[in-house]
């Protein structure tokens, strides 16, 4: 059994180096190098210039910019102080359309989420943004907090 093995890598070793060489055809070192510059104008949009130092420097820090969200104690603060609404002194009610949504601090998922509201649980619109998110109070407990307002279904 041992015999058959050697046999076998002895085998390989020799085809390989027998079939694996290209006599014609310089081999890794023995070639010489030319390396070229591509030129690139910045007309494709999706590729950048390796030397544009400036322009990376520039990139760089427009991408670090962040939103900075609210202070989460102050809305914590402002949603314990709150008291639930009547349902004779709202103006624009829904009601939640998931099955549990989280209740945010700001209108973003960034925030941090203060509480959960659940299928079928009224609440009143207080604020809207134009990228989606609703200011919004829970009837039930009187939390105010933001909610994507895909998750809500207006009441007539």
């Amino acid at each position: 059994m041992i015999r058959l093995t050697l046999l076998l890598v002895a085998g390989l070793v020799v085809t390989f180096s027998i079939a694996g060489q290209d006599p014609n055809i310089e081999q890794g070192s023995d070639a010489g190098m030319d390396v070229s510059r591509a030129q690139n104008d910045l007309v494709d949009p999706g590729k950048l210039a390796l030397d544009d130092e400036a322009g990376a420097i520039e990139r760089a820090i427009a991408a670090t910019d962040t939103y900075e969200p609210e202070q989460v104690t102050e809305m914590v603060q402002e949603a314990s102080l709150i008291q639930p609404a009547k349902a004779s002194e709202t103006s624009a009610l829904a009601v939640i359309n998931a099955t549990r949504v989280n209740l945010r601090a700001g209108p973003s998922t960034a925030n941090a989420v203060l509480d959960q509201a659940t299928r079928n649980q009224q609440v009143q619109i207080v604020e809207r943004t134009a990228d989606g998110w609703a200011r919004i109070q829970v009837l039930d407990t009187g939390t105010t907090a933001w909610i994507y307002d895909r998750f809500l279904t207006p009441q007539g």
